[in-house]
């Protein structure tokens, strides 16, 4: 649990592994739940045959998601109780998806026409959920230091996510709908296991 705040204060060591997501997800079910009101239901979807590799840092992989966990909470701290979720994805993508209408927050370098960026797969860790939403107008500025619409917010957390995921290379979006909830979309370079 240490090596895991740790990590969620960017204190960690910093030292990248081969992470297999299904079970590091696994492992983080505890203390996601620790987390959060148990008013909240928590989905998961997370197909545990499929092969979802990353090469990174386990504490900056537990900051990411636990900061995505935190926000979706406290975005439903005044909402009803028998419609608060949160939703977590972690599934395989042949190509990067086109954003659609998604707010793009950061984007790959991998992402570039002449990157090579769908010479390989990307692994998405996603999280929704059904709470006040964030207006339009602030979307641009969720990751800037110190910017926080909650009044014991520090602004740090997001702004870190926003560092681990562009030393990953990958790329950050979000979808939001004030009343309705907001969906946090972060996609990673999938990491290729050398053949046998």
């Amino acid at each position: 649990l240490t090596t895991q705040l740790l990590g969620i204060a960017g204190q960690g060591a910093g030292h990248a592994v081969v992470l297999d997501v299904s079970v590091q997800l696994k492992k983080m079910q505890r203390l996601l739940r620790l987390t959060i009101s148990p008013n909240i239901k928590i989905i998961m979807d997370v197909v545990p045959t499929e092969a979802l590799k990353l090469k990174m840092d386990p504490g900056h992989f537990t900051q990411v998601l636990m900061n995505f966990f935190v926000n979706a909470a406290q975005a439903m701290s005044n909402g009803s109780e028998a419609a608060q979720q949160i939703a977590l994805v972690a599934k395989r993508h042949e190509r990067l998806p086109d954003p659609g209408e998604s707010f793009i927050l950061i984007e790959s370098p991998h992402n570039r026409a002449d990157s090579g960026a769908q010479a390989h797969a990307w692994i998405e860790i996603s999280v929704s959920d059904t709470g006040t939403g964030i207006a339009p107008e602030l979307l641009p500025k969720i990751l800037s230091p110190r910017f926080t619409t909650k009044a014991a917010g520090s602004g740090l957390g997001l702004s870190g996510v926003a560092d681990v995921i562009r030393q990953q290379q990958g790329t950050l979006r979000v979808d939001s709908l004030v009343g309705h909830g907001t969906l946090m979309r972060a996609f990673f370079p999938e990491h290729k296991l050398p053949a046998a």
